[in-house]
């Protein structure tokens, strides 16, 4: 007990210096929840712009100890032999330096539009430079939530998004995506916004289930959520082929069957065919057919056919494809008249475990954060903040 407390200790002053370990992180065996976070924001970069809030910007190299002090206004790029990181012409000799905004890490540097706490470490690499926010988890649930869920959304519903990503957050952090980074702050991992997306309803909800996580066998989980369902949730198993008996149910969703949330998008059969990339004369009469819906109605797979090709796409792929915005979940039907695709659909997103919307509704309805989170994930746990978690 008095080795852990110690090892927290020390945790949180590396917090307190600016995150400044070889990976962003200390590299302890076991996870609690002031371990820092690695979020990409940017990659295969050959000049970044860096401004501080504050007008005074800390830079140090990996490794180091010692900050130097900048103006609030950095270029940060490769050397023309590409060996070492020029700022503002400035050469560092490490592989990657840190950033922060101020003489505190919750002081804010600007990169492009965003505002990011924490600290920014760049780091060479071979295509250029990366960009990641080394930040607290709960932290950056602070400025990641808006970017998911409306801050002038119910209070448990709220509650329950936070939960839900802090324990994404986690569990990626025992899985990161990438030798130099946990997750990214796109629709890929969890949008993230940034500082200037803050919010007091926000930070009342992570305040309030402060190191909370979904977990399974006392373990963290990794819970997907969605916009709208269409009425019922959808396994993991289905969309992503993971066979993980946590994530086998499928849910009813009060919301999503009293308000399904229907949309239609039409394509010219060539501007469909040339997202799929696939050949356009060649495969001139065509037709499409769906191949394996779920119990839900989402689609599997399509199959595009002529007299002798048959192109099998799946639902998932073809979404990213033809762009999210145009095919917003794999529920749907397809019909090809006149040159055109039509596309008639119900529900936003992949369909996997919490529905946002449901949530909301739910959380109106007087249901607990708990509630809600037993609904959406009926075999994960609520499990209370500890002092460390294994991973």
């Amino acid at each position: 007990m008095q080795l852990a407390l110690i090892s927290l200790l020390f945790l949180y002053s590396i917090l307190l210096q600016g995150l400044t370990t070889v990976s962003g992180r200390n590299e302890v065996p076991k996870y609690n929840i002031n371990t820092p976070l690695r979020v990409l924001l940017d990659k295969d970069l050959t000049e970044i712009k860096i401004k501080s809030v504050l007008n005074t910007l800390f830079i140090k190299e990996d490794g180091a100890n010692r900050w130097t002090r900048f103006p609030g206004i950095v270029t940060i790029k490769l050397s023309r032999s590409a060996q070492r990181i020029l700022v503002n012409q400035t050469p560092f000799e490490s592989s990657a330096i840190y950033l922060r905004g101020g003489f505190q890490h919750t002081d804010p540097v600007q990169y492009e539009n965003n505002f990011y706490r924490g600290a920014l470490k760049i780091t060479k690499t071979k295509k250029g430079l990366l960009m990641t926010n080394i930040i607290p988890v709960e932290e950056y649930l602070i400025g990641m939530i808006a970017g998911e869920m409306s801050p002038f959304w119910e209070m448990e519903a709220l509650k329950a998004q936070v939960v839900a990503a802090r324990t994404y957050a986690v569990y990626m952090i025992t899985h990161p995506k990438h030798p130099l980074y946990d997750l990214e702050k796109g629709t890929s991992d969890q949008v993230y916004p940034g500082a200037q997306s803050e919010a007091e309803t926000i930070k009342r909800a992570v305040k309030t289930t402060q190191g909370q996580l979904l977990t399974l066998n006392q373990n963290p989980v990794k819970p997907y959520y969605h916009s709208r369902c269409g009425g019922n949730t959808e396994s993991a198993n289905f969309v992503w082929k993971e066979s993980k008996a946590s994530n086998a149910s499928s849910v009813p969703c009060p919301f999503c069957k009293k308000f399904p949330y229907n949309w239609k998008k039409r394509l010219k059969t060539h501007e469909f065919l040339g997202l799929l990339k696939l050949p356009f004369e060649s495969l001139k009469p065509f037709k499409v057919a769906l191949v394996n819906r779920s119990p839900s109605g989402r689609v599997k797979e399509i199959a595009v056919e002529t007299d002798s090709q048959k192109h099998l796409i799946n639902s998932d792929e073809l979404r990213q494809l033809l762009g999210y915005a145009h095919v917003k979940s794999t529920r749907f039907d397809i019909k090809i008249e006149d040159d055109q695709v039509t596309f008639e659909g119900v529900g936003s997103g992949h369909g996997v475990g919490m529905c946002q919307w449901g949530a909301q509704f739910l959380a109106k309805k007087g249901k607990t954060y708990q509630e809600i989170l037993s609904h959406y994930y009926p075999n994960y746990h609520v499990r209370q903040p500890v002092v460390s978690l294994n991973p």
